[in-house]
């Protein structure tokens, strides 16, 4: 069996995360499956962990001087498994996007859409997907996409900052915003 954590309140059929964290376990199994010492994977579930109530005096006791512990409920919510309907379909799907010269057109009125359009606004240099793919390898494709994106959003001009400011303010409430770290590893120092 296998089990995904989260750290949310359980999803149901009627909410679209439902969905994605099925394919996502669904997936997980797969590549078990998959792997060169395959495991044969019956079921797969999710495992919701939702912070306990607490009073005021409980997260109090529970507080270090560095540290805090907070207590979950556990909720395992099991879910169908069946990698050749749920991951076969979306890794086609992936494939057919992989191969494409230029990214799909927005769905009409796709507010997602609009946000990565803006976002793509951001970056000073456009390249040809299927060139870069041609040319470099997986991981100099990746890094060099990183460093350039970090640097564009790094960048001080003020347009690129209030737009950046902008998506991030209409972003999803929930949702994630990161800015990773792209500085070069100091064990990987020439």
């Amino acid at each position: 069996m296998i089990l995904d954590n989260k750290t949310a309140f359980p999803k149901t059929e009627d909410e679209a995360l439902f969905y994605k964290y099925q394919a996502q376990v669904n997936f997980y199994g797969f590549l078990c499956e998959q792997a060169a010492e395959a495991y044969k994977v019956s079921r797969v579930g999710i495992m919701y962990y939702v912070f306990k109530p607490l009073t005021d005096e409980e997260v109090l006791d529970m507080t270090g001087p560095s540290s805090i512990m907070p207590l979950f409920d556990g909720k395992l919510r099991l879910v169908d498994y069946d990698p050749e309907r749920i991951v076969l379909p979306l890794l086609k799907k992936v494939r057919e996007l992989l191969d494409m010269d230029r990214p799909p057109d927005s769905a009409d009125g796709c507010k997602d859409c609009k946000l990565i359009e803006e976002f793509s606004k951001l970056f000073h240099e456009k390249d040809d997907l299927q060139y870069l793919r041609k040319v470099m390898t997986d991981r100099e494709w990746r890094e060099d996409r990183a460093k350039r994106h970090y640097e564009a959003l790094m960048d001080p001009n003020p347009n690129i900052q209030e737009r950046l400011e902008r998506l991030v303010r209409q972003a999803t409430p929930g949702g994630v915003l990161a800015n990773w770290d792209y500085s070069p590893d100091p064990d990987e120092a020439d």
